[in-house]
Protein backbone atom coordinates (compact mmCIF):
# COMPACT_ATOMS: atom_id res chain seq x y z
CA UNK A 1 0.00 0.00 0.00
CA UNK A 2 3.02 2.46 0.90
CA UNK A 3 3.92 1.58 -2.36
CA UNK A 4 1.21 2.27 -4.11
CA UNK A 5 1.02 5.25 -2.29
CA UNK A 6 3.87 6.21 -3.28
CA UNK A 7 3.73 5.76 -6.71
CA UNK A 8 0.62 8.25 -6.74
CA UNK A 9 2.74 10.42 -5.33
CA UNK A 10 5.49 10.44 -8.00
CA UNK A 11 2.78 10.26 -10.22
CA UNK A 12 1.22 13.51 -9.29
CA UNK A 13 4.39 15.07 -8.95
CA UNK A 14 5.33 14.03 -12.71
CA UNK A 15 1.71 15.49 -13.58
CA UNK A 16 2.56 18.68 -11.82
CA UNK A 17 5.44 19.31 -13.24
CA UNK A 18 4.24 18.49 -16.72
CA UNK A 19 2.01 20.74 -16.52
CA UNK A 20 4.45 23.44 -14.84
CA UNK A 21 6.53 22.90 -17.84
CA UNK A 22 4.06 22.92 -20.50
CA UNK A 23 2.61 26.25 -18.68
CA UNK A 24 5.97 28.10 -18.63
CA UNK A 25 6.58 27.14 -22.46
CA UNK A 26 3.00 28.15 -23.78
CA UNK A 27 3.60 31.54 -21.83
CA UNK A 28 6.81 31.42 -23.30
CA UNK A 29 5.26 31.09 -26.73
CA UNK A 30 2.68 33.29 -25.66
CA UNK A 31 5.49 36.06 -25.11
CA UNK A 32 7.35 35.48 -28.05
CA UNK A 33 4.18 35.81 -30.32
CA UNK A 34 2.78 39.17 -28.43
CA UNK A 35 6.17 40.42 -29.05
CA UNK A 36 6.19 39.57 -32.61
CA UNK A 37 2.56 40.84 -33.04
CA UNK A 38 3.97 44.31 -31.43
CA UNK A 39 6.67 44.50 -33.42
CA UNK A 40 4.82 43.92 -36.57
CA UNK A 41 2.11 46.24 -35.69
CA UNK A 42 5.11 48.94 -34.89
CA UNK A 43 6.22 48.07 -38.27
CA UNK A 44 3.05 48.71 -39.99
CA UNK A 45 2.16 52.14 -38.15
CA UNK A 46 5.74 52.77 -39.17
CA UNK A 47 5.32 51.60 -43.00
CA UNK A 48 1.96 53.48 -42.89
CA UNK A 49 3.41 56.82 -41.47
CA UNK A 50 6.27 56.20 -43.44
CA UNK A 51 3.88 55.89 -46.96
CA UNK A 52 1.82 59.20 -45.52
CA UNK A 53 5.32 61.25 -45.37
CA UNK A 54 5.94 60.09 -48.89
CA UNK A 55 2.91 60.97 -50.12
CA UNK A 56 2.52 64.37 -48.33
CA UNK A 57 6.16 65.06 -50.09
CA UNK A 58 5.27 63.47 -53.31
CA UNK A 59 1.92 65.37 -53.53
CA UNK A 60 4.04 68.91 -52.40
CA UNK A 61 6.11 68.51 -55.55
CA UNK A 62 3.43 67.58 -57.75
CA UNK A 63 1.05 70.49 -56.60
CA UNK A 64 4.47 73.22 -57.54
CA UNK A 65 4.66 71.32 -60.97
CA UNK A 66 1.34 71.44 -61.71
CA UNK A 67 0.82 74.91 -60.83
CA UNK A 68 4.22 75.71 -63.17
CA UNK A 69 2.42 74.44 -65.98
CA UNK A 70 -0.05 76.80 -65.84
CA UNK A 71 2.01 79.66 -64.53
CA UNK A 72 3.13 80.48 -67.89
CA UNK A 73 0.29 80.69 -69.41
CA UNK A 74 -1.57 83.01 -66.72
CA UNK A 75 1.52 84.82 -66.91
CA UNK A 76 1.19 85.47 -70.62
CA UNK A 77 -2.82 85.51 -70.72
CA UNK A 78 -4.08 87.60 -67.45
CA UNK A 79 -1.16 89.30 -65.46
CA UNK A 80 0.52 90.52 -68.83
CA UNK A 81 -2.55 91.78 -70.47
CA UNK A 82 -3.56 93.94 -67.53
CA UNK A 83 -0.42 95.32 -67.04
CA UNK A 84 -0.51 96.06 -70.76
CA UNK A 85 -3.66 97.93 -70.61
CA UNK A 86 -3.01 99.51 -67.51
CA UNK A 87 0.40 100.53 -68.97
CA UNK A 88 -1.91 101.81 -72.21
CA UNK A 89 -4.05 103.87 -70.19
CA UNK A 90 -1.03 105.59 -68.43
CA UNK A 91 0.56 106.31 -71.35
CA UNK A 92 -2.81 107.64 -73.25
CA UNK A 93 -2.98 110.26 -70.22
CA UNK A 94 -0.49 113.74 -71.52
CA UNK A 95 -2.47 113.40 -75.16
CA UNK A 96 -6.10 113.67 -73.43
CA UNK A 97 -7.76 116.21 -72.05
CA UNK A 98 -6.99 116.58 -68.23
CA UNK A 99 -11.11 116.00 -67.90
CA UNK A 100 -10.05 112.28 -68.69
CA UNK A 101 -7.00 112.20 -66.82
CA UNK A 102 -8.42 110.94 -63.81
CA UNK A 103 -10.48 108.27 -65.98
CA UNK A 104 -7.88 106.84 -67.62
CA UNK A 105 -5.80 106.90 -63.96
CA UNK A 106 -8.17 105.13 -62.69
CA UNK A 107 -8.66 102.38 -65.61
CA UNK A 108 -5.18 101.64 -65.27
CA UNK A 109 -5.00 101.25 -61.12
CA UNK A 110 -8.25 99.03 -61.91
CA UNK A 111 -6.06 96.92 -64.55
CA UNK A 112 -2.31 97.04 -62.45
CA UNK A 113 -4.44 95.97 -58.98
CA UNK A 114 -6.03 93.29 -60.97
CA UNK A 115 -2.30 91.93 -62.29
CA UNK A 116 -1.16 92.21 -58.79
CA UNK A 117 -4.22 90.29 -57.64
CA UNK A 118 -3.00 87.58 -60.16
CA UNK A 119 0.33 87.43 -59.21
CA UNK A 120 -0.51 87.01 -55.20
CA UNK A 121 -3.19 84.23 -56.37
CA UNK A 122 -0.04 82.54 -58.79
CA UNK A 123 2.45 83.32 -55.54
CA UNK A 124 0.05 81.26 -53.08
CA UNK A 125 -0.43 78.34 -55.57
CA UNK A 126 3.64 77.93 -56.07
CA UNK A 127 4.07 77.80 -52.75
CA UNK A 128 2.38 74.45 -51.05
CA UNK A 129 3.29 75.78 -47.57
CA UNK A 130 1.28 79.17 -47.85
CA UNK A 131 -1.50 77.09 -50.26
CA UNK A 132 -3.95 76.20 -47.36
CA UNK A 133 -3.69 79.52 -45.21
CA UNK A 134 -6.75 81.00 -46.43
CA UNK A 135 -8.79 77.36 -45.90
CA UNK A 136 -8.07 74.43 -48.20
CA UNK A 137 -11.88 75.15 -49.70
CA UNK A 138 -10.27 78.67 -50.50
CA UNK A 139 -7.15 76.99 -52.43
CA UNK A 140 -9.79 74.86 -54.29
CA UNK A 141 -12.19 78.41 -55.58
CA UNK A 142 -8.72 79.58 -56.50
CA UNK A 143 -7.87 76.54 -58.37
CA UNK A 144 -11.19 76.67 -60.49
CA UNK A 145 -10.26 80.71 -60.75
CA UNK A 146 -7.79 79.74 -63.05
CA UNK A 147 -9.53 78.12 -65.45
CA UNK A 148 -12.89 80.57 -65.07
CA UNK A 149 -10.00 83.23 -66.59
CA UNK A 150 -9.14 80.97 -69.54
CA UNK A 151 -13.04 81.49 -70.75
CA UNK A 152 -12.75 77.72 -71.79
CA UNK A 153 -15.16 76.58 -68.87
CA UNK A 154 -18.37 77.24 -67.41
CA UNK A 155 -17.14 77.10 -63.46
CA UNK A 156 -19.99 76.47 -61.41
CA UNK A 157 -18.89 75.72 -57.81
CA UNK A 158 -21.26 75.38 -54.71
CA UNK A 159 -19.69 75.93 -50.94
CA UNK A 160 -21.67 74.53 -48.07
CA UNK A 161 -20.90 74.91 -44.53
CA UNK A 162 -17.63 76.08 -42.51
CA UNK A 163 -14.20 75.63 -43.38
CA UNK A 164 -13.54 71.95 -42.28
CA UNK A 165 -11.39 70.96 -39.09
CA UNK A 166 -9.38 68.01 -40.21
CA UNK A 167 -7.82 65.45 -38.23
CA UNK A 168 -4.49 66.48 -39.32
CA UNK A 169 -3.88 69.65 -40.84
CA UNK A 170 -1.67 68.01 -43.07
CA UNK A 171 -4.60 66.24 -44.87
CA UNK A 172 -5.33 69.08 -46.34
CA UNK A 173 -2.46 68.80 -49.04
CA UNK A 174 -3.33 65.66 -49.77
CA UNK A 175 -6.74 66.57 -50.34
CA UNK A 176 -6.06 69.62 -52.45
CA UNK A 177 -3.76 67.23 -54.56
CA UNK A 178 -6.46 64.81 -55.17
CA UNK A 179 -8.84 67.55 -56.20
CA UNK A 180 -6.12 69.25 -57.99
CA UNK A 181 -5.56 65.86 -60.04
CA UNK A 182 -9.24 65.46 -60.94
CA UNK A 183 -9.12 68.92 -62.14
CA UNK A 184 -5.84 68.20 -64.15
CA UNK A 185 -7.77 65.05 -65.82
CA UNK A 186 -11.04 67.18 -67.04
CA UNK A 187 -8.72 69.94 -68.62
CA UNK A 188 -6.36 67.34 -70.37
CA UNK A 189 -8.55 64.38 -71.49
CA UNK A 190 -11.95 64.98 -71.31
CA UNK A 191 -12.70 67.58 -73.82
CA UNK A 192 -15.76 69.03 -71.38
CA UNK A 193 -17.19 72.91 -71.64
CA UNK A 194 -18.39 72.33 -67.83
CA UNK A 195 -17.04 71.67 -64.64
CA UNK A 196 -19.56 72.04 -61.51
CA UNK A 197 -17.43 71.32 -57.80
CA UNK A 198 -19.36 70.66 -54.57
CA UNK A 199 -17.81 71.43 -51.31
CA UNK A 200 -19.99 70.50 -48.77
CA UNK A 201 -19.23 70.63 -44.80
CA UNK A 202 -21.00 68.58 -42.07
CA UNK A 203 -20.13 67.86 -38.47
CA UNK A 204 -19.48 64.19 -39.99
CA UNK A 205 -17.44 64.42 -43.17
CA UNK A 206 -16.45 66.42 -45.45
CA UNK A 207 -17.68 65.78 -48.75
CA UNK A 208 -16.39 66.87 -52.57
CA UNK A 209 -18.24 66.17 -56.02
CA UNK A 210 -16.28 67.05 -58.67
CA UNK A 211 -18.46 66.61 -62.18
CA UNK A 212 -17.83 67.59 -65.68
CA UNK A 213 -19.70 66.92 -69.21
CA UNK A 214 -17.09 65.40 -71.10
CA UNK A 215 -16.62 62.24 -73.56
CA UNK A 216 -15.83 60.10 -70.57
CA UNK A 217 -13.21 56.99 -69.69
CA UNK A 218 -13.15 53.67 -68.80
CA UNK A 219 -12.38 53.76 -65.19
CA UNK A 220 -11.71 50.04 -64.48
CA UNK A 221 -9.43 49.39 -67.81
CA UNK A 222 -7.32 52.83 -66.59
CA UNK A 223 -6.86 52.16 -63.31
CA UNK A 224 -5.71 48.58 -64.34
CA UNK A 225 -3.02 50.14 -67.11
CA UNK A 226 0.44 50.32 -65.90
CA UNK A 227 0.95 53.77 -67.69
CA UNK A 228 -2.28 55.34 -67.97
CA UNK A 229 -3.73 54.65 -64.49
CA UNK A 230 -0.33 56.02 -61.87
CA UNK A 231 -2.42 59.36 -61.70
CA UNK A 232 -5.61 57.84 -61.07
CA UNK A 233 -4.04 55.37 -59.13
CA UNK A 234 -2.44 57.84 -57.22
CA UNK A 235 -5.81 59.57 -55.95
CA UNK A 236 -7.21 56.30 -54.72
CA UNK A 237 -3.90 55.61 -52.54
CA UNK A 238 -3.93 58.87 -51.39
CA UNK A 239 -7.40 58.99 -49.90
CA UNK A 240 -7.06 55.90 -48.36
CA UNK A 241 -3.89 57.08 -46.32
CA UNK A 242 -5.88 59.77 -44.80
CA UNK A 243 -8.68 57.44 -44.11
CA UNK A 244 -11.42 58.79 -47.36
CA UNK A 245 -13.34 56.99 -49.44
CA UNK A 246 -13.11 57.89 -52.94
CA UNK A 247 -15.58 56.83 -56.09
CA UNK A 248 -15.48 57.95 -59.75
CA UNK A 249 -18.13 56.97 -61.85
CA UNK A 250 -17.77 57.34 -65.88
CA UNK A 251 -19.83 57.54 -69.38
CA UNK A 252 -20.09 59.14 -72.31
CA UNK A 253 -22.09 61.95 -70.79
CA UNK A 254 -19.03 63.15 -68.22
CA UNK A 255 -17.30 62.01 -64.88
CA UNK A 256 -18.47 62.31 -61.56
CA UNK A 257 -15.35 61.98 -58.90
CA UNK A 258 -16.59 61.96 -55.21
CA UNK A 259 -14.44 62.18 -52.16
CA UNK A 260 -16.19 61.83 -48.54
CA UNK A 261 -13.34 62.77 -45.56
CA UNK A 262 -14.39 61.17 -41.93
CA UNK A 263 -14.38 64.51 -39.67
CA UNK A 264 -14.94 62.36 -36.43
Amino acid sequence: MRQTFSEEVFLMVGIATFLIISLVVIVFFALITNQKRKFLFKKKMEDLHNNFTRELLTSKVEIREETLKGVASELHDNVGHMVTLGLMHLNLMPVLQSGSDETQLQEARHQLNKALDSLRDISKNMNSDMLLQGGMIEAINRQLNRLRKSSFYEIEFIKEGAEPVLKDEQHGLIIFRIVQESITNIVRHSKAKKIRTQVKTSEKDLFIRINDNGIGFPVKETLENAERGIGLRNMFTRAELIGASLKIESSNTGTTSTLIYPLK
